[in-house]
């Protein structure tokens, strides 16, 4: 459902350009759920193409902390977890 769509105004995308790769959590723009967008810019010659966008939903993360033994979190930059394996 994103192949294809027009991601230019989404931060990861602006930082990819700026700095080469980026990663956000945001709420999708095609598809609606709470997601981790990484991003790695294309360039050919120094010449930005595009950008390689991957997209992991927060339930997906869940369940990849969730084969640890024990309690793992992913916090943002401000603090706010974000993904808890914890029940507490």
């Amino acid at each position: 459902a994103c192949i294809g769509g027009n991601y230019e105004k989404r931060d990861y995308y602006q930082k990819s350009i700026r700095d080469g790769s980026a990663m956000q959590f945001a709420v999708g723009l095609q598809v609606r759920d709470p997601s981790f967008f990484f991003s790695s810019a294309i360039r050919h010659e120094g010449e930005f193409l595009g950008a390689a966008i991957v997209r992991l939903n927060s339930d997906e993360l869940l369940h990849f902390f969730a084969r640890d033994t024990g309690p793992s979190m992913v916090i943002d930059r401000h603090g706010m977890v974000v993904v808890s394996t914890s029940d507490e």
